[in-house]
C-alpha cells in the first residue's frame, strides 16, 4: 500500500527523460493507493513508459487521475502499455488523463496500448483543458467501461486530436465519445 504521496502529490512521478515503471504483469502487479493523490502514476518527462501493472485506490482515499501525462512546459513520446485502473473501495475521478490539469501544456505523441479504464466516476480518458498544445494521442486495443451508473464519459476530449483503434468503449451515463 502506497501511504504517502511523493513530492508532486502523486503516487509515483516519472520526471526524468527515459524513466520507466514496469510491473510483472497487468494482473500480477497492483499499486494500492492509500493516500489522496493527484495522479496514481504520472509521466512528466519525454520518452517515459509505464507498463504491466494496475492501480487501485483504497477505501477513504481519492485519486483525481489513476494514470496520466502532464507537464507545465513540454513532454513528448509517453507510453502506457498493458496498464489498468481497477475499481477498489476508494474513488478514481478519471482513469487516464493527458494534459488535463495544466492550462498551457505541450504534450504530444502519447500512446496507450491494451490499457483499461474500469474505475472512474467522471471519464475513463480525459484529454486537454481546451488550452495549450495537447495532440496526437493514440489508444490501441484499450477498454473504457462505464458500467452503466458509475462513469459519465468514456473518452472526453477538450480539443485534443486522438485516434482510438480497436478495443471497447461502452456503458457510460452521458456519452461514450
Amino acid at each position: 500500500v502506497l501511504a504517502t504521496p511523493d513530492g508532486s502529490s502523486n503516487g509515483f512521478t516519472l520526471d526524468v527523460t527515459g524513466m520507466e515503471l514496469n510491473g510483472a504483469g497487468r494482473y500480477s502487479t497492483t499499486i494500492m493507493i492509500g493516500a489522496n493523490v493527484t495522479y496514481g502514476v504520472c509521466a512528466k518527462a519525454a520518452f517515459t513508459k509505464v507498463s504491466n501493472l494496475q492501480v487501485q485506490v483504497a477505501s477513504g482515499f481519492t485519486a483525481t487521475y489513476a494514470f496520466g501525462a502532464t507537464h507545465p512546459a513540454s513532454a513528448e513520446h509517453i507510453y502506457f502499455d498493458c496498464v489498468a485502473s481497477i475499481k477498489g473501495n476508494g474513488t478514481v475521478t478519471n482513469d487516464f488523463a493527458v494534459g488535463a490539469d495544466v492550462l498551457s501544456p505541450d504534450i504530444s505523441e502519447c500512446h496507450f496500448t491494451n490499457c483499461g479504464g474500469f474505475a472512474a466516476t467522471n471519464a475513463n480518458w480525459l484529454m486537454g483543458t481546451g488550452a495549450g498544445n495537447v495532440l496526437n494521442v493514440t489508444m490501441l486495443g484499450c477498454s473504457a467501461e462505464g458500467f452503466g451508473t458509475t462513469c459519465s464519459y468514456g473518452v472526453y476530449s477538450n480539443g485534443v486530436n486522438y485516434t482510438w483503434l480497436g478495443g471497447t468503449v461502452q456503458d457510460h451515463q452521458v456519452v461514450d465519445f
